[in-house]
């Protein structure tokens, strides 16, 4: 008699309302069918149980066996009972009676019971979300789901579509916790969501994989549909602040607010409208007025003042203001091109620091083990000169004073860019993922991306965003943003 009750309280629990009514429906046999072969009996012993199950009360609560201390390591009936409550909030998969049993027919029973645990380990609302979705195939699309269940080992390497209305109705398939195209890649690759518990996104046969999805359209403000762009986004290991290039801007942005409070600008050469390179310094101001303005402004809407590149938001434009700002200063410090010195600080106690501006002098002139050392100062102030803005500005790693000269390549204006870049391929290198499948395309036409993280050197550096760095991946040429403005086109 035990045996039995065991048996429908199994029964019970399985079913939508905890019981079953007498004439029994062919779902609720069907239940009871898999429930029995639990307990090694068969439907054919149904006469012999039919009075139990008539008796027997509704259940809420799925039972628990009972357990003897001491007949299993405890550790691992704690475990047990912890898959039970996982299980316990799990979706409910009883709207998908059809499905199963077109898996049963299709001898793919298992793979539609592994696809549930898959999906319900990714959590509630994914599960709840997937079934939603499930619940509505047709018959048809049933046949194709089971058939198409697993049906790869790994994703292609090679750029692939999804446009099939079946792939497209389950790659749309999106929840908290979850983003589209990972419950397509658990149907088509039995792949394992990780949701927040790691780095990244997908574990498929071992290999780990970050997602990003940027498929679908968006509408012009002329009403016009547009691909949808949109540079990569990544979590806290693409913070710029963890990166010395950001350091760099951000000691640019200060001798830029210094150079702003005293004029410094008007000390440099080519300032002087006749001076020859005039026109070089009108670009450089052009470029200086950017940044300025993105250093702090108003909101013409809000009244409120707002600040840009010192908060992380570092655009495309902002990038080529910096280009040209470091690119002109280099052409207007010509005239100081010299490896001499030609300056001195003097400081003492109870005295403001004093800076001289000496005739230039070689480092052969100095005495290394002491001795007189003769200079002669040119002035003498603690006002700001042309020559010690210069070398105020050679803190900052992109002047030189010697752009395009042998032996300071370091230096070049081009480096910025190329530590920004060097910041996108140390992001994909200490990531854990192998792989980062990209998905792009319109919303009926997806294209699927498979780029090794070897390939890092081809992911390109786009833009700084909420402290960020967003970059492209291979081949991606739309991002749905503005190109950089042109500092040196006339008007």
């Amino acid at each position: 008699m035990e045996k039995i009750d065991n048996i429908i309280r199994d029964w019970f629990y399985e079913l939508p309302n905890g019981y079953a009514e007498h004439p029994y429906s062919q779902k609720e046999l069907k239940v009871l069918d898999e429930v029995l072969a639990k307990y090694g009996t068969s439907l054919n012993e149904i006469d012999q149980l039919d009075q139990a199950f008539l008796d027997a009360k509704p259940v809420k609560e799925k039972p628990v066996r009972e357990f003897k201390w001491g007949s299993l390591d405890e550790l691992q009936e704690l475990e047990r009972l912890e898959e039970i409550d996982l299980f316990e909030s799990a979706a409910d998969w009883e709207p998908l009676f059809d499905l199963k049993k077109v898996a049963k027919k299709l001898d793919k029973k298992y793979e539609f019971e592994e696809f549930k645990t898959l999906i319900d380990n990714a959590g509630i609302k994914p599960a709840k979300a997937t079934v939603t979705v499930l619940k509505d195939l047709t018959p048809d699309e049933q046949l194709l789901f089971i058939d198409r269940l697993f049906s790869f080992t790994t994703p292609p390497k090679e750029d692939q579509r999804i446009k099939d209305p079946l792939n497209l109705k389950i790659f749309n398939i999106k929840a908290e916790g979850i983003g589209k195209g990972e419950v397509f890649c658990v149907w088509r690759y039995n792949a394992v969501i990780q949701g927040g518990r790691e780095s990244f996104d997908l574990d498929i046969g071992g290999i780990k994989y970050e997602t990003k999805d940027y498929s679908g359209t968006t509408t012009s403000k002329k009403g016009v549909d547009l691909t949808k762009g949109g540079a990569i986004r990544v979590g806290v290991e693409g913070s710029v602040s963890k990166f010395p290039v950001w350091e760099d801007i951000l000691l640019t942005t200060r001798i830029v607010e210094r150079m702003n409070k005293i004029n410094g600008w008007a000390m440099l050469p080519g300032a002087d409208a006749k001076d020859p390179n005039h026109t070089d310094w009108e670009t450089l101001m052009t470029a200086v007025k950017h940044i300025t303005k993105r250093l702090k402004s108003v909101d013409l809407a809000t009244k409120k003042e707002k600040l840009y590149i010192k908060t992380g938001e570092f655009n495309k434009d902002d990038l080529a203001a910096f280009i040209v700002l470091y690119e002109q200063l280099d052409i207007l410090f010509k005239e100081f091109d010299s490896k001499k010195f030609n300056q001195l600080d003097a400081k003492g106690p109870n005295q403001a620091p004093l800076t001289m501006v000496i005739a230039p002098i070689d480092f052969t002139d100095i005495p290394k083990n002491g001795g007189p050392l003769k200079v002669i100062v040119k002035t003498a102030s603690r006002e700001a000169r042309p020559e010690t803005i210069v070398n105020y500005w050679k803190k900052v790693p992109y002047v030189s004073s010697t752009y395009g000269k042998k032996g300071a390549p370091e230096r070049s204006p081009y480096q910025f860019e190329k530590n920004l870049q060097a910041a996108v391929e140390q992001i994909i290198d200490e990531g854990q993922a192998h792989y980062w499948m990209v998905f792009r395309g319109t919303k009926s036409n997806i294209l699927m991306k498979i780029i090794s993280k070897d390939d890092k050197a081809k992911f390109e550096y786009f833009s700084i965003s909420q402290n960020g760095i967003k970059f492209k991946e291979p081949g991606e040429q739309g991002t749905g943003e503005e190109q950089a403005f042109d500092f040196k086109k006339k008007e």
